[in-house]
């Protein structure tokens, strides 16, 4: 799904481009299904006024004319047999096909790197790594990661010297802000050490005690190799989401992470996040970047218990084998643990396991000093499966000899 989004906004050259390596993947395998695969979105474009900049930025429209269009539709196919997936873009919505050839917004837009038209997308590889290479096609390059196992260029933004020393600077500073923004946006980090006017290198952050920490009230600074997956895998995919946006916008003028205006798809937000990050993560992004749109896959419950019925989307098989989404209609802020399992994942008896309850069952039986016979043996065959897992059970009471009446 997260596939589908990114090429559609990206239009059809450069969703050619990203594609290439997994369109045998899109044809439906079942032999009495079509083969033809469409995919079809449509875009809000909402004004940029609503990122609290002064002046208010523009959005490039190109072949818009004096229109000011709010919604952009993208159309993508890909016939039987074929390798090339054939598209177009149009203003409006996706009623509004025009009947014969227009231009196209998005292929001008992508071709021209127009700022303000954002995407970023990433896959599960958000690993952190300690290479700086120039991002040579950043529409593209910016949604690499959702098609194959590339991972961001996250910190990497802070040697992006070839770009200028102010972009360097820039990208510091905004990187700052973002994460002592909120605490559950990584959490702990009460500072970054940046040096002179701002610059710092890649492997100052990397291997240098620049990431300040609270751990029990109390300050540490350490390199980002020090820190554990889920720290390494969030600065990674955070740091390249502040430096793909200043470098769509130059890299200068943006000085706050409520300006950042845009689509920003993740796979599995919960990767290797702690449960405690997880249950605050999503009010954390919400509020440093307001203006931000995410569109996110993930497993979590914890996640999901945040979220506004509105804001959940759920993906099951219908009863042909087809994929269809389905609006949630409960509310995931009013759900416990299990009740979440059970609707959403399917898992009609999450913990406690039956192992957990053979023990509880176990206790309650060996508590009673007038268990009958039958609850006796009961009690035998429950303290046999627990012998058998290991697990210790307390001895029972003894039994009275008083017959119950």
């Amino acid at each position: 799904m997260l596939q589908a989004i990114a090429l559609a906004a990206a239009g059809p050259t450069l969703a050619n481009s990203l594609a290439r390596s997994t369109l045998a993947s899109f044809f439906d395998r079942r032999p009495a299904s079509p083969r033809k695969v469409k995919i079809a979105a449509e875009f809000s474009l909402p004004p940029l006024s609503a990122v609290g900049k002064r002046p208010h930025p523009t959005r490039q429209l190109p072949v818009a004319g004096r229109r000011r269009p709010t919604r952009v539709s993208s159309e993508l196919t890909l016939g039987p047999g074929q390798l090339v997936i054939r598209g177009r873009s149009w203003y409006g919505d996706l009623d509004s096909k025009p009947a014969g050839p227009t231009d196209d917004p998005l292929e001008h837009v992508r071709a021209s790197n127009c700022p303000w038209w954002f995407v970023a997308g990433y896959g599960v590889d958000r690993r952190l790594t300690l290479e700086s290479g120039k991002v040579a096609r950043p529409a593209e390059e910016r949604l690499r990661s959702l098609f194959e196992p590339t991972p961001p260029t996250g910190l990497g933004f802070s040697d992006q010297q070839s770009y200028g020393k102010v972009f360097a600077s820039a990208f510091n500073k905004l990187l700052r802000k973002v994460l002592v923004a909120q605490a559950h946006t990584v959490p702990q980090i009460t500072d970054l050490e940046l040096r002179g006017a701002g610059g710092v290198s890649l492997r100052d952050l990397a291997e240098k005690d620049k990431f300040q920490f609270e751990i029990a009230g109390k300050p540490y600074k350490m390199p980002a190799t020090y820190l554990s997956h889920g720290y390494q895998s969030t600065l990674s995919w955070i740091a390249d989401l502040v430096g793909q946006f200043l470098l769509d916008f130059e890299g200068v003028g943006v000085t706050d992470p409520r300006n950042l205006s845009g689509l920003v798809l993740v796979d599995e937000l919960d990767l290797f996040l702690h449960p405690d990050w997880q249950a605050d993560f999503i009010d954390a992004l919400s509020q440093t970047f307001p203006n931000l749109q995410f569109v996110a896959t993930t497993h979590s419950p914890l996640l999901i218990s945040r979220l506004r019925p509105e804001q959940v989307v759920l993906l099951d098989w219908d009863e042909e084998g087809d994929i269809i989404a389905q609006q949630f209609e409960d509310d995931p802020r009013l759900m416990t643990a299990t009740d979440l399992y059970r609707r959403l994942f399917g898992i009609e008896n999450p913990p406690p396991t039956d192992l957990a309850r053979v023990l509880s069952r176990y206790k309650f039986l060996a508590a009673d000093p007038e268990r009958d016979n039958r609850e006796d043996k009961e009690l035998g065959e429950l303290r046999s499966q627990l012998d058998t897992a290991g697990i210790h059970a307390p001895a029972p009471t003894r039994r009275s000899r008083k017959p119950r009446s």
